[in-house]
């Protein structure tokens, strides 16, 4: 399974990211993090497929890669091999795969995801911030203190 989490709210983000972390480690498996600026295809075929002595189940977690990702041959080969997915290999004892793949983000990606979003075996979440705050944010100008008042209580 790959699971994108991307969006301009950061911190709803980061929290999601922390909650399948924790997921993780209650279920035993083993939790690798890669940072998305350094990596080569190499590494993470190695950290997808690499089997682990205990046979246990692995969570790879790769920081802000599609953001790094340019045009041209890696990043054409790093979603090439996202997208054919030879690491989910299915757990039949408990019902789930052996390998996770998360995708976080610190911002929108857009439509690089677009050829990962078509896949079955992606689950894409994005977070937005909320609009109440470019409401109260519009409303900030001279003689506008009840529709200010009002923008601030519901931004709280």
């Amino acid at each position: 399974m790959i699971i994108i989490l991307h969006g301009d709210h950061q911190v709803e983000s980061r929290n999601r990211l922390l909650e399948l972390k924790s997921q993780a480690s209650e279920l035993n498996k083993e939790i690798i993090t890669l940072d998305g600026a350094l990596i080569e295809l190499t590494d993470l075929i190695q950290s997808l497929e690499a089997t682990s002595i205990f046979n246990e189940q692995k969570l790879v977690i790769v920081e802000n890669l599609l953001s790094n990702l340019r045009t041209g041959t890696k990043r054409d080969g790093i979603i090439g091999y996202l997208i054919k997915a030879p690491w989910v290999i299915p757990d039949t004892d408990r019902g789930n795969d052996k390998v996770d793949l998360i995708l976080w983000e610190k911002g929108s990606v857009g439509r690089q995801i677009m050829k990962l979003k078509k896949q079955k075996l992606v689950s894409v979440e994005e977070f937005k911030m909320p609009q109440v705050i470019f409401s109260f944010v519009d409303n900030l100008k001279p003689h506008n203190v009840l529709e200010l008042l009002n923008s601030f209580h519901k931004t709280i």
